[in-house]
C-alpha cells in the first residue's frame, strides 16, 4: 500500500499518568489545549495560574516565585498604565484599577498554586519561543507587555546555554516539590511569523536544542513530540486554523490523542471514556427540556455521575451555556 505521509508514533511511557494523579500545565497557549483536555476528562490540572507564559525564563519566573513564602511580587513587577495597574508576571485578567485589588487577586493565586504544586507530581511544560522582552527601566523579562510601548523594552533572543540554564532551574524546583516526580517538555507547533519565518526557526531550534541537553530517561525528564506531529506527521495547511498559525481543533485533536496513548495509564482509559460520555451527554440542548424523556436521560446520567464521583471524589461536572446553566453535579 502506498503512504502518503509520514506517521510519528509516541512509546508508551512506563511514567503514564492516572487519575489518581495532579498535573501542572504550563508555557505557551498550546499548553491550554493539553491541559484543557486533561479538565474536560476529569483529571485534576491546574492549567497556567498566571496565564500564558510563552517562554522558558518567564515559566521559571513563575515556578521560582511559587516555590517562595512571600505571596507578592517584588516591586519591579508592578506597573500603571492606561489607567490600570498591572503585573509583569501576569496576563491581564488579573488587572485591576486598583492596586489593592490586584494585590487580592495575585495572593489568592500564588496561594492556590502553591496548594496545588504540594500536590502535583506531573508538570508539563510547553516553550513557545526564544524571544523575550526585558523592560528597559529593570532590566527583567517580562511574561505580559501589557500594551506598554514597545520602545520601553529591549528584545532578544535568549541562547541555547540560556535556556539550558533555565531549564535546569525547572528540573531542580521539581526536585524541591516532588523528587519522583515526571516532567513533560514539548515545543509549542505555533508559528510565531511576527518574528519572521526565519526568526521563528532559530527560536524553535534553540529550544529543540536545549531541550536535548536536558531530558534524560533516568531524570524523568521527558519530551513530547507536539511540535512534530504537526510540522512532520500531520504536514498540511489543512491542519491549521484560519490564520495558519495555530493549529485546528482536529490536529489538536490528533495531538491530544498521541498524548493520551503515550502518557494516560491503561487503568484510566475505561474511566477517561465513561467521562467523555457524560460529558456529551450532560452538553446535549434538548428541544423541549421539561420533556419526560429528557427528564429520564438526565437522572441516567446523575445516576452514572454519583458512581465516578464515589470512586473520585473531586469531579465536578457542570453544563455551561445550556437551559441549565447553573446546573452543576
Amino acid at each position: 500500500m502506498m503512504r502518503f505521509r509520514t506517521e510519528l508514533h509516541v512509546k508508551k511511557s512506563p511514567h503514564a499518568l492516572g487519575y489518581d494523579d495532579s498535573i501542572l500545565s504550563l508555557g505557551s497557549c498550546f499548553a491550554e489545549h493539553i491541559g484543557e483536555g486533561l479538565r474536560y476528562r476529569q483529571f485534576r490540572t491546574c492549567v497556567n495560574p498566571h496565564g500564558v507564559l510563552y517562554n522558558p525564563h518567564s515559566i521559571r519566573d513563575m515556578l521560582r516565585f511559587a516555590t517562595q513564602e512571600s505571596d507578592t511580587p517584588p516591586d519591579w513587577v508592578w506597573i500603571q498604565h492606561d489607567g490600570l495597574w498591572h503585573s509583569f508576571w501576569h496576563d491581564s485578567r488579573f488587572s485591576s484599577p486598583d492596586r489593592d485589588e490586584l494585590e487580592r487577586r495575585l495572593r489568592r493565586t500564588q496561594r492556590s498554586t502553591q496548594k496545588f504544586l504540594q500536590q502535583s507530581r506531573y508538570w508539563l511544560i510547553t516553550l513557545g519561543t526564544a524571544w523575550v522582552y526585558a523592560y528597559k527601566p529593570s532590566g527583567r523579562v517580562v511574561a505580559n507587555c501589557h500594551k506598554v510601548p514597545q520602545q520601553k523594552f529591549n528584545r532578544y533572543r535568549l541562547s541555547v546555554e540560556a535556556i539550558t540554564e533555565l531549564l535546569e532551574e525547572i528540573i531542580a524546583l521539581r526536585d524541591q516539590w516532588h523528587p519522583d516526580g515526571c516532567l513533560i517538555f514539548s515545543v509549542s507547533p505555533v508559528r510565531h511569523l511576527k518574528d519572521g519565518f526565519h526568526a521563528n526557526n532559530l527560536s524553535k531550534a534553540a529550544l529543540h536544542l536545549a531541550l536535548e541537553n536536558v531530558c534524560s530517561d533516568a531524570n524523568k525528564v521527558f519530551y513530547f513530540p507536539a511540535y512534530e506531529l504537526l510540522t512532520d506527521d500531520l504536514r498540511d495547511y489543512r491542519f491549521y486554523a484560519d490564520d495558519l498559525l495555530h493549529p485546528s481543533s482536529l490536529a489538536v485533536a490528533y495531538i491530544w490523542q498521541a498524548f493520551a496513548r503515550a502518557w494516560i495509564s491503561e487503568s484510566a482509559f475505561e474511566v477517561m471514556h465513561e467521562v467523555e460520555q457524560i460529558q456529551k451527554g450532560w452538553a446535549h440542548r434538548p428541544i423541549v427540556p421539561d420533556h419526560p424523556d429528557e427528564k429520564a436521560r438526565r437522572a441516567r446520567l446523575r445516576q452514572r455521575m454519583e458512581v465516578l464521583q464515589q470512586r473520585y471524589p473531586f469531579m465536578r461536572f457542570t453544563r455551561p451555556d445550556t437551559p441549565y446553566q447553573n446546573e452543576a453535579f
